[in-house]
């Protein structure tokens, strides 16, 4: 008796496939931040310095994002291993997440408060959105976490 296993060489690929993204997964990854310079004010409530910049503390928005998606992360990563996608395709995947996850915190804790107005009622500001819109998906080293994108980073 004869026994053949057809597509073993397929299998064998595949896995050869996943095993080389599962070991280049330790050389990716994504940061998800933007570059206006008063982002860590709004999101921390104080400046890198210091300095007091929201007196209703900080939002919060883009770390709460973070843990929204945290859970589901394993998940993602496996599904697009499996679909023989890359590591880093997954990152990015959940990269939008977290920035879509972050507009929607904005909008709710910065843009739905009323703008303070002058003696004479006019608003001391315009909004503008520039903040919500400013957050992107970086790609490279996140090592130095959210803070060090303020100080310099991408």
């Amino acid at each position: 008796m004869d026994v053949r296993i057809l597509g073993a060489d397929e299998v064998q690929e595949r896995l050869e496939q996943m095993r080389q993204n599962v070991a280049s997964a330790g050389r990716d990854s994504v940061m998800v931040g933007s570059p206006a310079e008063y982002a860590p004010g709004i999101e921390f409530g104080r400046h890198p310095g210091g300095k007091l910049a929201r007196r209703a503390g900080g939002t919060f928005a883009l770390e709460d994002a973070l843990n929204q998606i945290r859970g589901s992360a394993a998940g993602v990563v496996s599904q697009y291993l499996s679909n023989g996608q890359t590591v880093m395709s997954a990152l990015l995947a959940l990269g939008n997440q977290v920035l879509a996850y972050t507009r929607v915190y904005l909008s709710g804790r910065v843009y739905s408060a009323s703008i303070p107005t002058t003696k004479k009622g006019k608003p001391r500001w315009i909004r503008t959105g520039h903040l919500r819109e400013s957050y992107q998906v970086y790609r490279g080293d996140a090592a130095g976490g959210l803070r060090s994108l303020y100080r310099g980073g991408n």
